[in-house]
Order: structure tokens, then sequence, then C-alpha cells
């Protein structure tokens, strides 16, 4: 018997069994005591005749509770053992009804990980919900009814109720670096013979899910350069200062509030750029921006002077609404990669009659006097501004216009 020693974690080998002793963080995979006397050739011969079933069990310390009458176990998992468990998690083969889970979606794991090897010192992931089919048996630590440890022999089958697209993402991020290996991964782990309880477990888990508004997540985010320029726009801008609903993606008619902070944030992206080489130089530019186009604009102006209220401003202008933000921004981008002068641009936007009665918007940003908020109204109106400018169209936004005027 060897002993082979792999950064931090020591493993046993027992000759051409090749199985596996670890002890780290509470996690025991080990195998059956009569067995780690066998070290000669003879005992080895008669393994090799009587080799069990299930040569070892993986042992996880774990708190025992119990939830509408059936037990659960709350244990921690490294992430380096994340693979081994869960190596098959492509299920886009199996039809819906056999499976006890959504389908993997790529685009969310590759966001997961990225957002865990950017922010490996400071991530927080929630606990996962996995049901285990297989001989599962919990062992009391002393006189504690509560903790102690799980043992789930080796061939028992996980399905994740909740938390694939994390666990796809740790094992993905792993690929990439092993610093993060000995990390921990919270896991509620429910005893489910024969899998049959599983798919009521996702229904029901997944039943009352409630993701935040856009504006709260960017109100709370400290990740995000651009959220915290979007926050700093929305408490110095005059015409946005105390104007600003910050927990709604949408307004009201009665509100007082005029813009919405998910409005700021997305125009604050078009007009900046999704990467701010600057954030400071960044915030300047875009107060400067939108306190010099308000300044422009006779409906902002009474407004901010108290003569015309948000809901009139709403009702009666396109301007009082976030597809403007986002227009105003896109074109002001455009104009300046084009080395058109920004105050030609505000001299423009300033000579624009933005009244939603205006026939000029409809079919554009209005469909039978409604604000639409599709992305080709985004492109039609601000194809009016670039026009004017002489900004030249992309070939996406000509085909826009060619089937606006059809």
């Amino acid at each position: 018997m060897g002993l082979i020693v792999v950064g931090k974690r020591e493993r046993l080998r027992l000759h051409s069994s090749s199985k596996l002793w670890h002890s780290h963080l509470g996690l025991e995979v080990k195998l059956p005591t009569s067995n780690w006397a066998l070290h000669n050739s003879t005992c080895e011969k008669k393994m090799a005749m009587e080799r069990p079933t299930d040569l070892y069990e993986r042992r996880f310390s774990a708190v025992r509770g119990v939830q509408a009458g059936r037990e659960y176990y709350l244990a921690n998992c490294p992430f380096y053992l994340l693979p081994e468990i869960f190596n098959d998690l492509d299920f886009s083969q199996m039809p819906a009804a056999q499976r006890a889970q959504r389908i993997i979606n790529k685009t969310r794991v590759k966001a997961i990980r990225d957002y865990l090897l950017l922010n490996s010192n400071s991530y927080v992931f929630s606990a996962v919900t996995v049901s285990i089919d297989g001989d599962v048996r919990f062992e009391r630590d002393g006189a504690s009814n509560s903790s102690g440890a799980l043992l789930v022999k080796d061939k028992a089958t996980y399905i994740i109720n909740d938390g694939q697209h994390r666990i796809s993402a740790i094992i993905e991020a792993l690929k990439e670096s092993r610093e993060i290996e000995y990390e921990l991964l919270p896991i509620i782990f429910f005893n489910d013979p024969g899998l049959r309880m599983s798919q009521q477990l996702f229904t029901d888990l997944n039943r009352y899910t409630l993701k935040p508004a856009q504006s709260l997540s960017i109100l709370y985010d400290t990740r995000d350069p651009l959220a915290a320029a979007a926050r700093s726009i929305a408490a110095e801008v005059s015409f946005f200062r105390d104007s600003i609903e910050y927990e709604k993606t949408t307004i009201s008619n009665r509100s007082v509030k005029l813009f919405t902070l998910n409005g700021i944030y997305n125009a604050t992206k078009l007009l900046l750029g999704k990467e701010l080489e600057d954030e400071n130089t960044g915030i300047k530019q875009a107060i400067n921006f939108w306190e010099s186009l308000g300044n422009h604009l006779g409906e902002w102006r009474a407004f901010r002077e108290g003569e015309l209220a948000s809901s009139s401003l709403r009702q009666e202008y396109l301007s009082g609404h976030n597809i403007f933000l986002n227009v105003a921004a896109s074109v002001a981008s455009a104009a300046r990669f084009s080395g058109i002068n920004m105050n030609d641009v505000f001299t423009t936007f300033a000579k624009m009659d933005w009244r939603r009665s205006n026939i000029l918007w409809e079919g554009r940003a209005l469909q039978n006097g409604k604000i639409t908020k599709s992305n080709i109204s985004f492109v039609l109106t601000a194809n009016v501004l670039k026009n004017k400018l002489g900004i030249e169209l992309s070939d996406k936004e000509i085909s826009a216009e060619n089937r606006c005027k059809a």
C-alpha cells in the first residue's frame, strides 16, 4: 500500500482496486474496515473473489432536521467532489416527463461561472437541494440527535432538485481554476427512494420564487460599476433627483416618479458602453450629458420647476419615458463616434416635437397611441434623430426603416 499526496489531499491507494479515502472538511469516502487488512497477494486474491457490491461510501458531516415529517440533512460539500457526484447533468435528450429538472441553460451557467471566478473572494451561493436514491443512513454524533454524519453508498443516484446551474457553473469553473476546489457548497439532502418525490420537490421549490425587480438589484449591486454610475446619476442630475423609482421597473399613472433606476442604468450603458474604463470620468460625462440635454428640453425644465407634473409629462410626451432615455443615449454615442459636436445633438433634440400626439412617432415609438418597449421601436425612433444629424445607419437600421415605410 502506497501513500500519494496531491495538494492538500491525502489519498491511500489499495493496489489495483484504486479506491480512495478522503478526509477533508467533514467528508470521508472509506473502504469497509475488513478490506484494510488485505495487504499481501493471498488476501488480494481473496478480495477479488469476494468483492462486495458497494466497495465504499461517502460520509458527510451533517445536521439532521425534519420538515413535514420527512428527514433532511444539511451538509457542506467541497467543490472538488461535485464532478464525481454529478458527472452527467445533460438531460436534453430525455423527455420532460421523465426528468425532475429543466434543461441546462448554458448561457446562464457561463454567467454564474464567470461571477464565481471574478469574485472568488466574495461570492455568495445559497444551499442547493438534492434527492438521493440509494442506501442512506445517519449516524448521530454522541448524545446529539441532530448533528452527526450522513453515510451514502457509492452507487446511490443523486438528483438536483434546485441548484443545477450553480453546480454546473462550479464544475466548469474548476476546469479553469483549481484554487477554488476546497470551497464549500451547502447542500440539503432528501432521501427519496426511487426518486418518487423529485418532480414534486422541483415544483414546490420553484412554485413561489420571484426574481427581484431590476431596479432594486441595481440599487443594491456594489460589484457592477455601471450600477454605481446609475445610482450617482440618479442622485446628482437635477432632473432625476427625487424623481426616480428605485424598487420597480414600471411606474403607475399616478406616481410622482418620472423614470426608473433600471431605465437610467440601461441608458447609461448605451451612453458610456458596457465597460467603464474610468468610473469617475464616465459618471461626470453622463451627469453633464443629462443636465445639458434636460436644459434643452422645455418639458423637462417645466417638470424641474414644478410647472408640469410627472404624470402629465408621461401622458403627454415621449420624453417622459425610458425609451426616450435609450434613444438619447444611443444617438449621443453614435454622434460622438461620428465626430459630431454634442451641442448639435442637443439642438436637434430640442427642435423635435416630443409630444405623443406627433404623428411622426406612430409606428415607431407608438403603436395605436401606446408606448411600445420593443427593440424595433427603439431602433426606429433613434433612426429619426440619426437621419437629422447625418449619422449613417447600419444595415440592420436600414432594414428596419424599410419595413416601417413599406
